[in-house]
């Protein structure tokens, strides 16, 4: 046991290990257990909410088509010039996640809704807004695939299109509705996790991280537990890890004098 305790090279071999050994706890049992504070600004947040607008687009697609014949597009008559709906140009953006909610906003352009070039005083895109349920009241599950979460869209007064004709439904007794696929709905459960700075998935690099910080005792801060079971394990690594540095320099200049 001496010869460990004076040998640099096996106490650091051992400091690593016990790096990757808490890490791996920290994964197994602890991984919804952590609180992190940047991750709304790592790219893959970021993607991720790229994703989620990717598929609800493609919900919002899906329903308009099954909803008419499998026609992306749609004309609707009005008192002077007919206006069109193009929904498959709906463009997504902005979108935030809020307590039980999605939202988002999407928009046309103009000349997509009038087929013209628009004039010099004309604006040039209309507005709609989103909320999407995200636990949703509807408990039916469609028979081939995904799951029905409720959407509500909005318009202003000027928009042209009423905002009901952007998620027709054909029961006029249920609330709209669009149905995501189960991938999808991953998607968006994965991205109310990081939001509320709890990642679950693919986290076995962020522990390693988190455990050679706190093992190193710098404590960045950026990542912190959230569960007292969990504080009292942090610490403990965190005194091991001053335990296993003190003996590292004594056992170094050890190793120097005997040099």
């Amino acid at each position: 046991m001496r010869k460990f305790f004076l040998n640099p090279g096996l106490l650091l071999v051992s400091y690593i290990i016990i790096i990757f050994a808490f890490a791996v706890v920290y994964n197994c049992f602890f991984k919804d257990k952590f609180y992190n504070s940047t991750v709304k600004f790592e790219k893959e947040y970021q993607d991720l909410r790229d994703t989620v607008i990717d598929d609800l687009k493609d919900g919002i697609v899906r329903n308009f088509r099954s909803n008419h014949h499998d026609s992306t597009s749609m004309e609707i008559e009005r008192a002077y010039l007919p206006v069109y709906l193009h929904i498959d140009r709906l463009i997504l953006k902005e979108l935030e996640v809020k307590e039980g909610e999605i939202t988002f906003i999407g928009n046309f352009n103009y000349t997509d809704m009038y087929h013209s070039t628009p004039g010099k005083f004309q604006p040039t895109i209309y507005n709609y807004f989103f909320s999407l349920q995200t636990i949703s009241k509807t408990v039916a599950k469609p028979i081939f695939f995904g799951q029905t979460r409720e959407l509500f869209a909005y318009s202003n007064q000027d928009n042209p299109i009423d905002s009901k004709y952007l998620i027709p439904k054909s029961d006029t007794l249920k609330p709209t509705s669009i149905v995501l696929k189960d991938d999808q709905i991953e998607n968006i459960n994965n991205l109310i996790g990081y939001n509320q700075g709890l990642i679950i998935n693919d986290s076995l690099k962020r522990m390693i991280y988190f455990s050679a910080v706190t093992i190193s005792t710098i404590g960045y801060g950026d990542i912190v537990p959230i569960d007292d079971n969990l504080r009292l394990l942090v610490g403990f690594e965190a005194i091991l890890g001053i335990v296993f540095i003190g003996l590292f320099i004594n056992s170094f200049g050890e190793w120097l004098k005997a040099k």
